[in-house]
């Protein structure tokens, strides 16, 4: 079983201000209201930027209730939705303007891309956790003893043998996911 390890990000700072981990069974879109109940209330979210896993009625409602702009790209098989609620009213103007404009346009004019600089940032923390971690493993390995306390520090919370995803938040800024 790998561990996943979801962050919300402050992409204007690259600031963590929510963690979540879980198991790899656990979908994505299940721990968004989590992550955004961890930011207090009073501080403002201008956008939350997520993958295709987060179109669902609850993320949308969850992103909605904090007064925050959904930048989610609709599944390519994404039909429309019965307009019956504000999360869905939102998913129906994104899924028309993506097949009015292309996706790619989308993503571009929408701000979707602010979500590969926190990738890239999540990159390099698994980068330090892996080379970490396999430095660990080799001197247990080659020493047979005990580890030296410095040579040897413990691994890193979440690096290693667990998968990282990144979610993204801003003060007035985005979340990704």
């Amino acid at each position: 079983m790998l561990v996943l390890l979801i962050l919300a990000m402050d992409t204007a700072t690259g600031d963590i201000r929510a963690v979540e981990f879980t198991s790899s069974h656990e979908g994505d879109s299940a721990l968004l209201p989590d992550l955004l109940a961890q930011i207090p209330e009073a501080e403002g979210i201008g956008s939350i930027t997520a993958d295709g896993a987060c179109d669902t009625r609850r993320c949308l409602d969850a992103i909605l209730a904090r007064g925050a702009e959904p930048i989610i790209p609709i599944r390519r098989n994404g039909r429309m939705w019965k307009p019956d609620c504000p999360a869905a009213i939102r998913r129906n103007e994104t899924l028309r303007a993506t097949q009015r404009f292309a996706r790619a346009l989308w993503k571009k004019g929408s701000g979707y891309h602010a979500r590969s600089r926190a990738e890239a940032q999540m990159n390099c923390l698994k980068l330090l956790g892996a080379r970490y971690s396999d430095r660990l493993t080799r001197s247990r390995s080659a020493g047979g003893g005990t580890p030296h306390p410095h040579r040897d520090p413990e691994p890193l919370p979440g690096h290693g043998n667990g998968q990282n995803r990144t979610r993204e938040v801003s003060q007035k800024g985005h979340i990704t996911l």
